[in-house]
C-alpha cells in the first residue's frame, strides 16, 4: 500500500549507538536488508538489543523487519518503546502507524501517523494518513484535508488524486471532483476507475456527451464495471436513446440484476406513453 522501501535507506543514517564493534553489527543488518534477508537482520538486531536494550537502531530496525514479515503484533511493542525515547523521530512515528493499521487499529494508526506528519518534512505521512481515513472511516472531510497536504508538499500520485475525486463526487462537489480526476488521468490514463469516477462527475454536471466518452473508456478499459453500465444508461436516457438505454439493461443482467431492473424502471418511465 505504502510504498516502503524507502524506509531502507534510513537505517544506513548515522544512530546514536556506540561506535564499532556494534557500529559493525549494524552494518551488516543493513546488508541484509537490502538483500531482503530479513531473518538474518533480525537475529543480528536481537543480538544488539539483548546487550543494549536502548539502541535506537535495533529497536526501529526489529520493528521495521517484523512488519516485513507480517508480524505486526510483535512489532508494535518494539516501536512503541522507540517512539517514548524517540518521540520526534517521524520514521519511528510512520512504521509504527503502519503496524497498528495493519491490525486494524485504526484509531491509534490515525494518532501515530499524525505525529508523524507534524514531524515529517515530506508528503509521506500526511499520504499514509489520508490512506487509512480512506480505506476505514470514509469520512471525506478528513481525507480531503490530509490528502491536500500531501499535495501540497509535492505529492503527484495519481490515486491520491483518484480519492480525491471520489471523495468530491459523494460530498457532491462533481465540477471539483472532476478536476482531481483528470489530474489522476494525467499521471494514470488507464486506469479505470478514475473513467468511471469522471464520467459521473461529469454526468451530474450535465456535460452529458463528455461523461459517455469517460464512461465509454472506463468500460473498454474494464467491462465489467458495473456502475458505469448503470451511468452510460442514463446518459442515454438522458440523450432521448432508449436503444442504447437498453442495451446497458441487457449488460446489466449479468452484471447486477439489480441495477439491471433498476435502469429497467427508469426506462420505462421515459417511454412515451
Amino acid at each position: 500500500m505504502f510504498g516502503r522501501l524507502w524506509l531502507l535507506l534510513v537505517l544506513t543514517q548515522p544512530g546514536l549507538c556506540e561506535p564499532s564493534p556494534l557500529s559493525t553489527r549494524l552494518e551488516v543488518a543493513d546488508r541484509f536488508l537490502v538483500g531482503h534477508k530479513w531473518v538474518e537482520a533480525l537475529g543480528v538486531y536481537k543480538g544488539i538489543l539483548a546487550e543494549q536494550p536502548a539502541c535506537k537502531e535495533a529497536l526501529y530496525g526489529s520493528g521495521w523487519v517484523y512488519n516485513q514479515q507480517g508480524k505486526f503484533d510483535l512489532s508494535v511493542p518494539l516501536l512503541t518503546r522507540a517512539s517514548l525515547s524517540w518521540p520526534k523521530d517521524f520514521r519511528i512515528w510512520n512504521e509504527l502507524g503502519y503496524a497498528l493499521y495493519r491490525l486494524g487499529n485504526v484509531e491509534k494508526a490515525c494518532e501515530a501517523y499524525t505525529r508523524a506528519a507534524e514531524l515529517d518534512p515530506s508528503f509521506q505521512s500526511y499520504r499514509f494518513l489520508g490512506d487509512v481515513l480512506y480505506d476505514f472511516k470514509r469520512e471525506t472531510p478528513l481525507i480531503l484535508a490530509a490528502y491536500q497536504k500531501a499535495l501540497d508538499r509535492g505529492c503527484r500520485d495519481p490515486l491520491v488524486y483518484y480519492r480525491m475525486g471520489w471523495c468530491l463526487n459523494e460530498r457532491g462537489e462533481f465540477p471539483q471532483a472532476a478536476v482531481q480526476l483528470r489530474l489522476s488521468l494525467q499521471g494514470a490514463p488507464m486506469m479505470a476507475a478514475s473513467w468511471l469516477e469522471l464520467g459521473y462527475a461529469l454526468l451530474r454536471s450535465g456535460q452529458i456527451e463528455e461523461a459517455v466518452l469517460a464512461l465509454r473508456k472506463a468500460v473498454s478499459l474494464e467491462p465489467g464495471l458495473r456502475l458505469a453500465h448503470l451511468y452510460l444508461g442514463r446518459a442515454n436516457l438522458l440523450q432521448k436513446d432508449l436503444i442504447g438505454a437498453e442495451k446497458e439493461v441487457n449488460l446489466l443482467r449479468n452484471l447486477d440484476p439489480e441495477l439491471s431492473r433498476q435502469l429497467q424502471t427508469e426506462l420505462n418511465q421515459s417511454k412515451p406513453p
